[in-house]
């Protein structure tokens, strides 16, 4: 073991990493796991990086050898490895890296159901992973882990910086699969559906979608669905598969439960222009309630409910200059739909104006309310000096001096 070790560490030195590989390789085909152990250590005493990492990646391919009174042992000390060494790594040896962090980060994952410690710990040890690597922008085998990891933690605000990045290639140095891309852009659209990013969560949805593969994944499927809902909360609109999405995609839609949500979106948006009731959209969300929790999506639904009347009001914005209480309770066919307005005007997500006096809400578009308040500004300035003028004039018509030259100027113009 000893010469194993020393012959590696020279392969290393002379930087004939292909060689130290296939020579690590062919000499730990059939190790025991006491042999393992031992080489571990030796590595790790002869400060050999690339063999300890290469003795971890065997290890974790046998953990389940080991016994459960060891397994602890052998987590922190993947940890300890993982964000020690990771910034020195030799671009051959990533996805070493990557897919012990990988078998790490599972094996964590799946204790953290009873001991939410180990799963904190991995997400933290994966994304020094990726930072010290400086894989942050481009996907590797453990962007859906971390991405997983964090969801199940509930630790949303550490993924912002890679919720931000803009995705434009996969690290060539390790081997990502299309479904790892695919749970990755699920997972981290999630993350920013629960931070109300909804630019981002459109963007990750939709390379969700796009993503070529041979079958179309679940997670591609699940990431239309939530797309339909958040366009009808966000836009009022309904959403349609991308151009860009595999051919095959928008037959095989239609056999997993996503008729429902195209119904509830040209039931949401016949509304909208004037062309349908909202009783029809309440029902059919009663209706097909069952699919909505099976799918999880009852959050997003009560937002659905709460959008339907606001995009309503939007819209009568684009029509009517003002409208009677009235009106507008018939228009939306919403009892509290002079509350609603009044508050859409205090969030500013309408521009408008409530005249209480008369039951009547007022609208304008952002460019007339701008020159109605400079039209106000105006007139309160002219007032003012007007207010300064009169009282001039009033001191002036006081002033003996200046009635005697004004009789005095109009005498000399009579004498003219």
């Amino acid at each position: 073991m000893d010469d194993f070790c020393s012959k590696a560490s020279k392969m290393f030195k002379e930087e004939k990493y292909n060689d130290f590989i296939n020579h690590v390789k062919s000499k730990t085909k059939q190790l025991t796991s006491d042999e393992i152990d031992y080489l571990y250590n030796v590595s790790v005493s002869k400060n050999i990086m690339p063999l300890t990492l290469m003795i971890l990646n065997l290890r974790w391919k046998y953990i389940k050898k080991v016994p459960d009174s060891q397994l602890d042992k052998w987590l922190n000390l993947t940890q300890d490895f993982l964000i020690g060494v990771s910034s020195e790594v030799n671009p051959s040896f990533i996805k070493y890296l990557f897919r012990l962090s990988l078998k790490f980060g599972e094996a964590s994952f799946e204790i953290g159901h009873s001991m939410p410690d180990y799963s904190r710990k991995a997400q933290f040890t994966l994304l020094q992973v990726l930072d010290r690597s400086n894989k942050i922008s481009e996907i590797t085998p453990i962007h859906y882990l971390v991405a997983k990891l964090g969801l199940f933690n509930k630790k949303l605000y550490e993924l912002e910086r890679i919720m931000n990045c803009s995705f434009l290639q996969v690290c060539s140095n390790s081997k990502v699969t299309g479904v790892q891309c695919v749970l990755f852009f699920y997972y981290i659209g999630s993350v920013a559906l629960i931070l109300k990013n909804y630019s981002r969560v459109n963007y990750f949805y939709e390379l969700a979608i796009c993503m070529p593969s041979k079958s179309i994944h679940i997670a591609s499927i699940e990431s239309f669905k939530k797309q339909v809902l958040i366009h009808l909360i966000t836009d009022g609109s309904q959403y349609h598969v991308p151009r860009l999405a595999p051919s095959r995609f928008s037959s095989i839609v239609r056999h997993h439960s996503c008729e429902h949500y195209s119904k509830l979106a040209s039931l949401f948006t016949e509304y909208i222009r004037g062309k349908g009731d909202k009783e029809s959209v309440l029902s059919y969300i009663n209706k097909a309630k069952t699919f909505w929790i099976i799918d999880k999506n009852e959050g997003l639904i009560k937002k659905v409910k709460t959008a339907l009347i606001k995009h309503k009001i939007k819209k009568l914005t684009k029509v009517y200059a003002s409208l009677t209480f009235k009106q507008l309770k018939k228009e939306t066919e919403e009892e509290k739909a002079d509350e609603i307005v009044t508050k859409m005007i205090e969030n500013r997500e309408i521009t408008g104006k409530i005249d209480r006096k008369n039951e009547t809400v007022i609208f304008y578009d952002v460019e007339n309310q701008v020159a109605v308040d400079e039209i106000q500004d105006v007139c309160e300035d002219l007032m003012k000096y007007t207010e300064q003028v009169e009282s001039r004039l009033k001191d002036v018509n006081l002033d003996t001096r200046y009635l005697k030259q004004l009789l005095f100027t109009e005498g000399l113009n009579k004498d003219r």
